[in-house]
C-alpha cells in the first residue's frame, strides 16, 4: 500500500526501490520502508538546500538501517507520503479516511506502538511540491503531519523517555486548543534537565495571542 497526493510525485524507479527492499526484507519486524524525499517548488524546480536541510532535521541521513518505528517517529523521519507499507499493516492501524495526510504522522505512532520497525532505503523515491495551500514546515503555513497527542501516545523502552519528551516540545508550540497540554509538557518537571534557551522560545511561544499567528501565518513564505 503505496499513499501517494497531489503534490507529490515518485522519482523515476522510487516503486522499485521500494517494492525491491519489500520483497528481499529478512526482518519479519519491518512492515514500513521509506526513502528520501526532494523539496520543489511550484514550478518543478528542486531545492537542494531546502531538501538537505529537511533530512538533517529529520534525521533521514546515512546508509540504509532498519530500526524501530518508534525512533524514526522521534525525529518525524518518515515522509508524510511516498513510503511502502504492509498493506495488513495499514488495515489494521488506519483509522480515519484521511490517515497517510494530515493524519499520517498518527499511523505512523499507531504503527510504532504495535512493535513494528521500518526500514530506510537510503535512496531519493519522492518530490514533495510546495504550493501556495501547503500547510506544511516546508511550505506555507503550520505543520500539519505532527500533532501533540499522538507524541504524547508514542510508546518507548522507559530509558528513552527524555528524548520523547523532547518530541513533544517540538509539537508545543501550536496555538489554539493545544496550548494548556502543551504547557504542561514542558514543564520543568517533566522535561528532565532541559536546557534554558528552548524552554524560552517554546514558553514564548505558547504565550503569543492568537490573532497575533493568524496574522504571521498569513506571510509565512
Amino acid at each position: 500500500m503505496m499513499t501517494l497526493y497531489n503534490d507529490d510525485q515518485l522519482c523515476a524507479g522510487a516503486l522499485s526501490v521500494l517494492a525491491d527492499a519489500c520483497a528481499s526484507e529478512t526482518d519479519a519486524r519491518v512492515k514500513l520502508w521509506f526513502g528520501t524525499p526532494l523539496i520543489m517548488d511550484e514550478a518543478g524546480v528542486v531545492d537542494p538546500e531546502l531538501s538537505a536541510a529537511s533530512d538533517r532535521w529529520c534525521g533521514r541521513q546515512g546508509p540504509a538501517a532498519a530500526r524501530p518505528m518508534w525512533e524514526w517517529c522521534l525525529e518525524e523521519s518518515i515522509p508524510p507520503d511516498a513510503f511502502l507499507v504492509e498493506k495488513a499493516s495499514h488495515l489494521q492501524h488506519m483509522r480515519r479516511e484521511r490517515d497517510g495526510n494530515v493524519g499520517d504522522w498518527s499511523f505512523s505512532v499507531r504503527l510504532a506502538n504495535s512493535g513494528a520497525w521500518a526500514r530506510y532505503v537510503g535512496q531519493t523515491v519522492s518530490r514533495y511540491r510546495v504550493q501556495a495551500g501547503s500547510v506544511t514546515v516546508a511550505g506555507r503555513g503550520v505543520e500539519d503531519h505532527r500533532a501533540f497527542e499522538p507524541a504524547c501516545e508514542l510508546r518507548m523502552p522507559p530509558e528513552h523517555e527524555a528524548a520523547k519528551q523532547r518530541s513533544i516540545g517540538t509539537c508545543a508550540w501550536s496555538p489554539s486548543a493545544m496550548r494548556a497540554p502543551a504547557s504542561a509538557a514542558v514543564a520543568p518537571h517533566s522535561m528532565g534537565a532541559w536546557p534554558v534557551a528552548p524552554l524560552v522560545v517554546i514558553a514564548l511561544m505558547l504565550l503569543t495571542p492568537r490573532p497575533l499567528w493568524l496574522w504571521a501565518l498569513n506571510y509565512k513564505s
